[in-house]
């Protein structure tokens, strides 16, 4: 870590950029940051992803709204800056915004998320299913740990003390802080910059502080490049008040080379498998040029670009002239290809999704494509991965005018169900068992298409020119 700096910005110390989304999880001054943040960043917008209460952040204009259709009336007039966001949930608390709305966010907008509930708590382990993260990809998570907690009754000072699994009368320690910050480091997404914010630090001696740094440095440096990245940049704040007081601001040297994927804790799936009627002779729809390519060296192409942990291509069907274009698209670029065959290819879909989980790297989420679908960009596969690899246990889905599409982020607990597809269904009777967690991202129709018939070649090119019509039109009549 660089020598501390002091500074009298929180924003400075928080190196909050020019826009993004940063996300404050934890417990021990998350709301009195951002109300803080809004008087220094004062174009910012802030809301939350859990809830608020009904005074908000008590700086600017809280703008409450009932539901989604009345946001979308309202937010054209709100020009007003610091500006909070909300819905109504009851007399005394408001509500997050629909999750839609933060894929929706301008990508130069500075938005501010408390992300976290603490129940106005120093210390917190989070649940299975904490931290709240906004569906989008994250700028910066800023961890929040309040240090008047050590030395205090974990009873007293701890949002469900019981899961520090320490005695009632116990206090607590450097320990339990660094239980805490193992547990959100643990579940930050996985390529977001990250800070922790220690507030209260005049409660603790100044080695305390410097210990809680060093750790953080370790614990960040020593993740597993295949899950999450352990070269983001990293920040660590210490601040008495942060309310009004000035911060010590630790910074991590940045790494020479990085040698995470930019999709860590991702597999990609590739499907290449099928025999293709529509378009004629059986295989050769993959091989079938566009552009002065094969489809499938295209989508090889770009899916290596998009630089997942790992890539599986899992072929079936004319099995051996698929490969040898999969391994020329991908040389030099993919970080770890494999080719997956699957000899029951004939029988549907579902036997290359079973195949594909088999043939994942353990605890990795599972990004399926298709390899006829040839323009998909680079940023569109990264944007699908980043909000699923955020939200970690939603299934995330791209839609054209509200029309299911692919690729499909399917998070890592939900493999052992994918595992036991039919043969005919593929994904989507894991998509309809689980529509409560399933988020649609809308994206142009231009890039989301696939290629079934020869003709489809020259509609799929007269698409692109034209923004999305084409073949992408004759699929929504089909």
């Amino acid at each position: 870590m660089r020598s501390p700096r002091r500074l009298s910005s929180l924003a400075r110390a928080l190196a909050l950029g020019r826009g993004g989304v940063h996300a404050f999880v934890g417990a021990g001054g998350k709301s009195a940051a951002i109300r803080r943040l809004l008087r220094e960043r004062p174009e910012a917008i802030a809301t939350t992803t859990t809830h608020l209460a009904a005074s908000g952040f008590g700086r600017g204009l809280l703008a409450v709204f009932p539901d989604a259709q009345a946001l979308a009336r309202l937010q054209p007039r709100l020009r007003s800056r610091p500006l909070t966001l909300a819905r109504r949930a009851d007399s005394n608390r408001l509500r997050s915004p629909p999750l839609d709305w933060f894929t929706r966010v301008k990508r130069d907008a500075l938005l501010l998320v408390e992300a976290d509930g603490a129940a106005g708590a120093l210390v917190k382990r989070p649940g299975p299913h904490e931290p709240a993260w906004p569906p989008a990809a994250i700028a910066r998570a800023v961890i929040v740990v309040g240090l008047a907690a050590v030395g205090e009754p974990v009873a007293r000072v701890s949002h469900h003390p019981e899961r520090f699994g320490s005695r009632r009368d116990a206090t607590v320690d450097l320990e339990m802080v660094e239980q805490m910050l193992r547990d959100y480091l643990g579940a930050a997404p996985p390529h977001a910059a990250l800070t922790v914010l220690l507030t209260g630090a005049e409660r603790v001696a100044p080695q305390a502080v410097e210990r809680l740094v060093a750790w953080c440095e370790r614990r960040v440096r020593k993740r597993s490049p295949q899950l999450q990245s352990p070269s983001v940049p990293l920040r660590i704040v210490a601040v008495d008040d942060v309310a009004r007081g000035a911060c010590t601001t630790w910074e991590r040297e940045a790494p020479a080379a990085s040698p995470a994927a930019r999709l860590p804790g991702v597999t990609g799936v590739l499907l290449a498998a099928g025999i293709g009627r529509r378009f004629g002779a059986p295989g050769a729809k993959l091989l079938a040029r566009w552009r002065g390519r094969s489809l499938v060296e295209h989508a090889v192409e770009r899916w290596s670009r998009a630089d997942p942990a790992e890539l599986l291509v899992v072929v079936g069907c004319a099995a051996e002239e698929v490969e040898a274009r999969v391994r020329r698209a991908a040389r030099g670029r993919a970080r770890a290809l494999r080719l997956v065959r699957n000899r029951g290819f004939a029988r549907g879909l579902g036997t290359s999704v079973r195949a594909a989980v088999r043939a994942a790297s353990p605890g990795t989420a599972l990004l399926f494509g298709h390899a006829d679908m040839p323009a998909v960009s680079v940023a569109t596969l990264q944007r699908i991965a980043d909000v699923g690899s955020t939200l970690r246990t939603w299934i995330v889905q791209p839609t054209v005018d509200g029309v299911p599409r692919n690729p499909v982020y399917f998070p890592a607990e939900l493999r052992r169900e994918l595992a036991r597809v039919p043969d005919a269904a593929g994904g989507r009777v894991v998509c309809k068992a689980h529509a409560e967690r399933l988020l649609r991202l809308e994206f142009a129709a231009a890039e989301l298409v696939d290629v079934d018939r020869p003709d489809d070649l020259e509609l799929l090119s007269r698409g692109r020119e034209r923004g999305g019509e084409g073949c992408a039109a004759r699929r929504s009549r089909e």
